[in-house]
């Protein structure tokens, strides 16, 4: 998903008249992408008891991976996708992902992809994109503003 910062070309003529560059823009970039993956970076609360399968397909993966040991009961939180969401800023260009790459991330925070269990439980990216996007352009417009003081 993508946040566009409007008038961003009037914005790096007004830092060059007063002797700055695009590169005085990465802390204001940077900070704007925090209030996303803030965002993102909160948990819901654990599912109900009870929730259950949905197939006899899913049943028998769970199983199957429990007898492995490669999952545990009761499941206990790595905390691992809060943390992998990372800010890379570059000239006029900021992004936010998730670049350990994991492999259950688009299930959980990815509208299109998310699993029965996550729906309406977890935000998904296109959710702080809609949400976080005033917040976004206010606090970059802020500290570019206070740049130009």
């Amino acid at each position: 998903m993508k946040i566009t910062i409007h008038n961003l070309d009037a914005w790096v003529q007004k830092l060059q008249q007063v002797g700055k560059g695009v590169e005085d823009l990465s802390t204001p970039l940077f900070l704007a992408l925090s209030v996303v993956r803030s965002y993102l970076k909160q948990y819901p609360l654990p599912p109900a008891p009870g929730f259950g399968f949905v197939s006899d397909k899913q049943r028998r993966a769970f199983f199957g991976l429990l007898k492995s040991g490669r999952i545990t009961v009761p499941y206990r939180r790595t905390m691992l996708l809060g943390r992998s969401w990372h800010i890379t800023v570059k000239p006029l260009k900021g992004t936010l992902a998730n670049p350990i790459g994991l492999s259950y991330g688009r299930w959980v925070q990815d509208e299109a992809r998310q699993a029965k269990i996550h729906k309406g439980r977890w935000r998904t990216v296109q959710d702080a994109t809609v949400r976080c996007k005033k917040l976004v352009v206010a606090v970059f417009e802020h500290y570019v503003s206070e740049l130009l003081k």
